[in-house]
Formats: C-alpha cells, structure tokens, sequence
C-alpha cells in the first residue's frame, strides 16, 4: 500500500525509493510537493511509502504482515510492549499516540526532551503509560540486548541505517522486529512504516497533512520576509558541523523553500570542519546553532569564538538564534520537525 503526503503528486518516469544499497530518488523539479511547487526537488525527503514496503491489512487488523528494510515481520496482535531503538522511532511513535515501554537515548536532550513533554500520555491496555514511565535501555548506537530481552516486547522498531540494520538477527530474538530505513533525511518514509506496523497510518495521514499545511504557511511568511538564506550549525559530539540540505534539519527547511549558504548547499547529512578553519561561509541572513553539554562542544564553540564566531554579521546584528538542539539534531520526526518551523517563525518576526 503507497501512502502520499496531502499536495504530493508523484512524477513520471522514475523509480521508487530505494531498497537497500539502491540509490534513492526524489521528485523531478517542477512538481508540487507539501502543497508548494519547489524548483531543485532533489534536496526533497522521500514523501510517500513504496508498496514493497509496509503492511496490506487495513488499520486495526491483526495478525498483519509489514515488509521493511529488514525484511518481513507477522505482528499477531496490537503491539502493548514496543520499544523503540533511534530517538527518531521515539518522536514518531509519541506523535501516533504510542508511548513505548522503553527507548533510547542520545546526546542532544537525554531520553525525554523538553519538547516531546507535550504529549505525555497514552492508552495501554486498561491503564495510561507517560514518558516518565518509560525504561533507558541505553545509547542509541549500543542499547542494552539482554534489557530489551527481558521487556518481552510485542514490537521492536529499530532503523536499518543504525543499531538495527547491524543487530537485526539478536533483536528478532526479543521480539518481533520492523526496520524503517533510518538516517534524518528519511523522517517522512519511516513514520509511515512505524504506523502502518502500529496499525495507525490513517493518524500519521493526518499528521502529515497538518504538517503540509505548516510548511505552507511558514513558506508564505518567509517569502513576505524576503527569502532570507539560513544557516544550520552543529556544535556537537563531532564538534563542529553544518548541516546541509539532506541532514533532517536541512530536509525541514528545504520543505518550505529555505535557501542555503553556498557551503551548505550540498546533499550531505553534516560535515565536520575544524575549529581553526575560517568561519565566514557561516554566514548568512538567519543562523540557528546548536550546542549541547559533551566537551568536544564546549571546545568547539570556543574555538569558533577564537575563529572569529562574533565577528560574522549575522551574529553582531542579533540575526543568531541558538535553537533547540534535540530537536534540529537529535530526534529526526515530525514533532521535531513542527519544533522547527516553530522556531524558525518566531527568528523571522524577531528579525524583521
């Protein structure tokens, strides 16, 4: 079953979405994607669910069989005990309704940022599961096997691109176990699979098609502001990054027509850069940063700072916005996303 985003019509004559190893495909240019037409439609995320993968039963049909990235998993009941392995399995999963029993964790917010306390609760069972309820099983790169094992999981999500795609044997031990693709860029293809293996994907529809109707309205403020370019800075565990237009970030901005430095232009995930190198390209008319409490961040935003970070125009002229670091770089999903547009339109109102 292929699930499109609302405004999205797929184009002629290409392949879709690869399968693993395969190159991926995007949108020709020209064509209307989330409601706006976008002209460079390569530095677009995949949009929609290819029918080799997901589920043929309808939501709320059980037993139901998902094909994904990893192969093909029968989930014989709703799953009660699902554990997510990616904090970007963790955003989805919470905008679906669904709090796991246990998830990982990352280095940009601990195992519940501030902005997925919005949604708090869910139903499980005859009772009511919270985030605070949930077990830390660990990193999101080397999660704790014999933990997941004794939670009894009835669902494990884990990504192909990650800790799943090496691990996938041992998990499928523990339960049974879906592997969206992973990696930031991929945010919209991978809710769709999570929800269809949760049996929700008329909920991630809707979702997605509230998220069209943002993007749509942040695009129109942005152009009436005068389509300034944004820079996306990282001072993280690999010290300093800029993120680029197939990084989650970037693939937000992108979605709403941002245009980029030349030095962030590029369809990459993030690039490191020393902290002695010269940091004009930085610029631009908008910049957001990121930093979080690890010691290669503290070294690089002081190197920055010696490189010459406070000369650069647009943070002398109060156009620098330090940003929500688990939201543009931790937690690759769609309330992370609307965190981002969020953002983005109160730094425009503020530098207008």
């Amino acid at each position: 079953m292929r699930h499109r985003l609302p405004g999205y019509r797929r184009p002629r004559n290409i392949h879709p979405p690869r399968r693993p190893g395969r190159r991926s495909t995007r949108p020709t240019p020209g064509r209307t994607y989330l409601g706006n037409t976008v002209t460079d439609t390569s530095i677009l995320a995949p949009a929609y669910l290819d029918a080799r993968y997901g589920s043929a039963q309808a939501d709320g049909i059980y037993p139901r069989t998902v094909r994904h990235f990893g192969g093909k998993t029968v989930l014989t009941e709703p799953p009660t005990r699902f554990v997510a392995i990616s904090t970007g399995n963790l955003d989805g999963a919470v905008a679906l309704g669904v709090v796991p029993v246990a998830s990982t964790h990352n280095d940009s917010g601990g195992l519940v940022p501030d902005y997925l306390r919005a949604t708090t609760r869910a139903t499980v069972g005859d009772g009511i599961r919270t985030l605070d309820d949930m077990l830390d099983i660990g990193f999101r790169t080397a999660p704790d096997l014999d933990l997941i094992a004794s939670l009894e999981p009835t669902l494990i999500i884990a990504s192909f691109r990650g800790f799943g795609g090496r691990e996938y044997a041992a998990l499928s031990v523990s339960g049974p176990t879906v592997l969206p693709e992973g990696k930031g860029f991929n945010w919209k293809q991978d809710l769709l699979l999570l929800a269809s293996a949760m049996g929700r994907t008329d909920r991630a529809l809707d979702l997605l098609g509230r998220y069209s109707a943002r993007t749509a309205e942040i695009a129109a403020l942005y152009r009436a502001a005068g389509s300034p370019t944004i820079s996306a800075v990282r001072f993280g565990p690999l010290g300093l990054e800029t993120h680029g237009t197939w990084s989650f970030c970037g693939s937000v901005l992108s979605d709403f027509g941002a245009l980029r430095p030349a030095a962030q232009s590029r369809h990459d995930n993030g690039t490191r850069r020393p902290v002695t190198q010269p940091i004009a390209d930085l610029n631009a008319d908008l910049l957001f940063y990121t930093r979080v409490d690890l010691a290669t961040s503290v070294a690089a935003w002081a190197g920055a700072v010696d490189a010459g970070w406070n000369g650069l125009p647009v943070v002398a002229e109060g156009r620098a916005f330090e940003a929500d670091a688990a939201s543009w770089h931790g937690h690759a999903g769609i309330l992370a996303a609307f965190c981002i547009l969020d953002q983005v339109e109160r730094a425009i109102s503020t530098a207008s």
